[in-house]
């Protein structure tokens, strides 16, 4: 397989810490679509306002297509959510779920049942290499801040990268800083590209910081390539 060729998969989760920590990965004011999945009716734009593990979600509506309007929305009502999230490796999720309850103050919201099962298909076109390999971070020329920060590279594909770090309550790095990236794919060849970074997630007592290529240096791609699955 090409790094360069599309990489697709279909995925079904029933455990329900599985489900949460999918979900949880969608930030506050996020989009939705929610469809009646009984009735005639096109999907309704929504945005996320919050979620309680195992009991319910809540979305404020945006906007109805001209057939549908609020009282459509009953308790027991079943519907469909569809859900970009977004990142380093973005997902398309999608659920069933029914209405528990409405309320129209202060504004228009939706209490759904929290799911059960969820359906995710991976948006990823670069196939990712594990790497697990010593890596360090730096940013470009900056008056405001600088950092040098050591880790590993846990995997890496044409587009971009994945760099692991412990906490740091001072990290200085944030999304869009432009970074460079210095690593050792094999003994005595160092390698130093650079990037954006385009997500930071805490997750137990590490940073993924989720880095996109500006441009991947030859040497780079070649040994990537040959490190390749």
């Amino acid at each position: 397989m090409k790094l360069t060729e599309t990489f697709v998969k279909n995925y079904v989760e029933k455990d329900m810490d599985s489900i949460f920590k999918t979900l949880i990965r969608a930030q506050i004011g996020s989009r939705l679509d929610f469809q009646f999945l009984l009735s005639a009716g096109g999907r309704i734009t929504t945005e996320l306002v919050g979620l309680t593990k195992g009991h319910f979600i809540i979305l404020r509506i945006l906007a109805f297509p001209p057939n549908v309007d609020f009282s459509s929305f009953k308790a027991s009502a079943l519907g469909i959510v569809r859900l970009l999230l977004e990142g380093d490796d973005g997902i398309c999720v999608a659920f069933r779920t029914e209405i528990i309850s409405t309320i129209t103050f202060p504004s228009k919201l939706l209490f759904l049942k929290f799911p059960t099962q969820i359906q995710t298909r991976e948006l990823r076109n670069h196939c990712r290499v594990p790497l697990n390999v010593a890596a360090s971070i730096k940013n470009k020329k900056s008056k405001s801040s600088t950092f040098d920060i050591s880790g590993e590279l846990i995997d890496m594909s044409d587009n971009g990268c994945r760099f692991k770090c412990r906490i740091d309550d001072n990290l200085k790095v944030k999304i869009k800083s432009n970074v460079y990236i210095n690593f050792i794919l094999e003994p005595g060849k160092s390698i130093e590209t650079s990037g954006i970074v385009k997500n930071i997630k805490l997750i137990n007592d590490h940073y993924y910081i989720g880095i996109q290529f500006i441009v991947l240096g030859e040497g780079a791609s070649f040994m990537l390539n040959n490190h390749k699955l």
